[in-house]
C-alpha cells in the first residue's frame, strides 16, 4: 500500500510531463516562426536540462526539437557574426554546426563569407 504510493503518483505525473513537453515544443516553434530563433532554442534547452537534473529521461520529440533548434540557433548566431565583423565567433558556431551535421545548409556560404571579411 506504502510502496505502492510512490509508483502511482509517479504514473500520475506522466500526462502532465508530457503537456509541458509538448507546451515547450509549441512555445518553441511560435519564437522560430517569429525569427528569435536564440528564444526558440533556450525554451527547448531549459526543458531539456531540467529533465536532465530530475533524472528523467528526456522524450525523442524534445530531443529532436532541441538539436534542430541548436543548429538554427548556431546558424542565426554566425549569420549575425559575420554582419557584425565578428568572424572569430562565426567561424566557431559553423564549426559547432559542421561537427554536428557536416552538410548543414548554408555553413559553406556562411564560412566563405566569413573568411573574405
Amino acid at each position: 500500500p506504502r510502496a505502492v504510493r510512490p509508483f502511482v503518483l509517479a504514473l500520475a505525473l506522466v500526462p502532465f510531463a508530457a503537456c509541458a513537453t509538448q507546451s515547450v515544443l509549441q512555445q518553441s516553434q511560435r519564437y522560430e516562426q517569429v525569427g528569435d530563433y536564440r528564444r526558440a532554442f533556450r525554451v527547448l534547452d531549459e526543458e531539456r536540462e531540467a529533465q536532465l537534473r530530475a533524472g528523467e529521461p528526456v522524450p525523442e520529440a524534445l530531443e529532436a526539437a532541441y538539436q534542430r533548434s541548436l543548429l538554427i540557433y548556431l546558424r542565426s548566431r554566425a549569420r549575425m557574426a559575420i554582419f557584425g565583423e565578428r568572424e572569430a565567433e562565426a567561424l566557431a558556431d559553423l564549426d559547432r554546426i559542421a561537427a554536428i551535421d557536416p552538410n548543414y545548409p548554408e555553413i559553406d556560404t556562411l564560412r566563405q563569407r566569413a573568411m573574405q571579411k
